[in-house]
């Protein structure tokens, strides 16, 4: 589901962009790679920022367009029955609360921040194309990437640029 949303459009940009440009076809299909992965982390980010809101986002509508809440609702932990019917109950202020702790104690924000990291490890790899400017998509990545270091300094994690450059 996550494939479908936020990467193609990304991709596609930065292919049209890279041959508007007058980059050639190998350069253009590299960076419409970047686009994909970038799109991938920027949709799990939101994804993930969305489903731990207050008030209840309109992702919780949609739960299994959502990947924490899809991640809730499938995987196999103690707390599913619960989430399933909190989740649909998300207007009432006490269950969404008790659905959101829900969302760590199940392992969904774990999976989600797994996600992103090797999202953002494969991001810094694909970065490394030769490019006559590459300011423009280093600043690009690092706008993106930025909210998953604040998470991870918010959590204790020291250097967060060393988790993700492993």
């Amino acid at each position: 589901m996550v494939e479908t949303k936020t990467p193609p459009l990304f991709g596609e940009a930065l292919r049209m962009g890279a041959l508007l440009g007058g980059a050639a076809p190998g350069t253009a299909d590299h960076l419409a790679r970047l686009g994909r992965v970038l799109g991938l982390f920027i949709q799990v980010s939101d994804d993930l920022t969305d489903a731990l809101e207050t008030p209840a986002r309109a992702d919780w509508q949609r739960r299994s367009n959502s990947l924490p809440l899809l991640y809730a609702m499938t995987a196999e932990h103690v707390d599913r029955e619960d989430f399933l019917r909190l989740s649909a109950r998300t207007g009432d202020p006490a269950a969404l609360a008790e659905a959101q702790k829900i969302l760590f104690r199940s392992g969904a924000v774990s999976y989600c921040t797994l996600k992103l990291i090797e999202f953002s490890r494969e991001l810094q790899k694909l970065a490394r194309v030769p490019l006559r400017d590459p300011e423009p998509i280093e600043r690009l990545l690092e706008i993106h990437t930025q909210p998953l270091y604040r998470l991870l300094e918010k959590v204790g994690v020291e250097d967060p640029m060393a988790l993700v450059l492993r």
